[in-house]
């Protein structure tokens, strides 16, 4: 089973945050995250590896344990979408912002979401 380090570290890889960014989140040291990701320390305190699960957008159950998902998916139902159309000019804001990667990723999220949901609804009919 992978080790706690090695979750924080496909966590941090997953949100692109550093070591740095990490430990300013939480409240610890550049070198105790490395020294977590690098196994030399076992796991964090709960309220740590909360902050840091929020912090990076991932299951504070898998972090800690390993089992679930690591990002839980949230139903569409509970939530408004933040948008109706994207304009041209909104993509090329993003790419100039060097966040239309990070924009793309998010809708893929979005429609695998529904796209479950819509399984979900036809199997139960």
């Amino acid at each position: 089973m992978p080790t706690f380090g090695s979750r924080l570290k496909l966590a941090m890889k997953h949100a692109r945050k550093t070591r740095v960014q990490v430990a300013a989140a939480v409240g610890m040291t550049r070198q105790t995250i490395g020294m977590l990701v690098n196994d030399k320390v076992k796991s964090m305190t709960a309220e740590n590896a909360a902050e840091a699960a929020n912090f990076l957008g991932v299951s504070y159950y898998w972090l800690c344990t390993g089992k679930g998902r690591m990002i839980e998916p949230i139903p569409l139902a509970k939530h408004q979408l933040p948008f109706r159309r994207i304009r041209a000019e909104d993509l090329e804001r993003l790419r100039a912002a060097g966040k239309l990667a990070e924009a793309e990723s998010f809708m893929l999220g979005l429609l695998s979401v529904a796209e479950a949901g819509d399984s979900t609804k036809s199997q139960a009919n």
